[in-house]
């Protein structure tokens, strides 16, 4: 941890162009004043860490534990963020898209192998890493996690992904 730290510490100065780029064989960021940095974090050292060093905080929890272990990792996150806080922004990566129908039998075999989680206990948990029903539902799924603990930026492997109307709808560029 006190490795992870000291390189975020070095980057930040880095990307941020307080370091000597000098040294370095590529050009500075175009982004200004540098690009964010994501951090992810689970555990109390790490979402210290996060809280000093972040500017994304992506949330890593076990998809088959609730929002209330969700929310209780943001109150650690806060405390210890102070006056940060209301400036990160607060990621949770899903673990499956299910939409109105029934999930894909490798999307299951994918959960029960990354996460040793059987994904149908987790849908009927109402578990804040999986959304599912109609389009309407699922977005109100989503703002719901906003509304309730501030997470507005959320990812999805597009392998875990079950809507075929979602997939054909999107651009999916090389």
């Amino acid at each position: 941890m006190d490795q992870l730290a000291e390189t975020l510490g070095i980057l930040r100065g880095i990307l941020g162009g307080e370091g000597d780029m000098a040294d370095f064989r590529y050009p500075p960021p175009a982004q200004g004043p540098r690009p964010p940095i994501l951090v992810a974090a689970g555990g109390k050292r790490s979402l210290a860490l996060a809280a000093r060093e972040a500017d994304i905080v992506s949330l890593g929890i076990r998809p088959d534990h609730g929002e209330e272990v969700l929310a209780e990792r943001i109150g650690w996150l806060r405390s210890k963020a102070g006056e940060r806080f209301p400036h990160l922004e607060l990621n949770i990566n899903l673990l499956a898209v299910v939409g109105e129908g029934v999930p894909q039998d490798r999307v299951r075999q994918r959960v029960r192998y990354l996460f040793g989680v059987n994904l149908d206990d987790v849908i009927r948990a109402r578990s804040p890493f999986v959304v599912s029903g109609s389009t309407e539902e699922m977005c109100e799924q989503l703002l719901g996690l906003r509304e309730r603990l501030g997470i507005s930026y959320i990812t999805l492997p597009d392998d875990l992904m079950w809507r075929p109307s979602l997939r054909s709808s999107m651009y999916w560029g090389s």
